[in-house]
């Protein structure tokens, strides 16, 4: 049973035949950073590649997920559905850049970022903050202020670097 809900959360795949494998996490503060500077990369520039164009209904099912969240969601919430509702804002972002590169590689990190943070302690301020900071987010996207939005989903990003895991390179 175990194995199995890893595997429906990507932690693991099935080998062809017998046994398992395990898909790599992320398993120091280093390589946290890591991710969170990749994705200070990928993202932004995503919004600013050719021809972006955010799924706009996808983008207002984002919305409600983050007023849903806003009005009381957040207490209520496990921590797999606040990574979800996190996970989903921000590769729909980054899928309106039509580049599967891009949405993969995000993908691929979200994945290894599942375990980790489904084990951090929920700082329930942040995820206010966070949310109220999606919303700008997707008023700038809907608006069409691309470089507008990926300025400030940059500083989103480093702010929830320095705030998870401290001010390192």
């Amino acid at each position: 049973r175990i194995l199995n809900r890893m595997s429906r959360e990507s932690m693991i795949d099935r080998k062809p035949g017998r046994g398992w494998i395990f898909r790599p996490l992320l398993s120091s503060v280093e390589s946290h950073r890591e991710s969170y500077r990749f994705r200070m990369i990928i993202e932004p520039a995503a919004i600013l590649e050719p021809g972006y164009q955010v799924d706009l209904a996808e983008l207002e099912k984002c919305r409600r997920e983050q007023i849903e969240l806003l009005q009381g969601g957040i207490e209520r919430c496990t921590p797999t559905e606040l990574f979800r509702a996190g996970v989903h804002f921000h590769e729909t972002m980054i899928a309106g850049a039509k580049n599967s590169f891009l949405l993969d590689s995000l993908r691929t990190l979200n994945q290894m970022r599942r375990v980790v943070e489904y084990g951090t302690r929920l700082d329930r301020a942040r995820l206010h903050r966070q949310c109220e900071e999606h919303l700008v987010l997707i008023d700038l996207l809907v608006k069409g202020e691309r470089m507008e939005a990926s300025q400030y989903l940059r500083q989103h990003l480093n702010a929830a670097r320095i705030t998870k895991i401290g001010d390192g390179p």
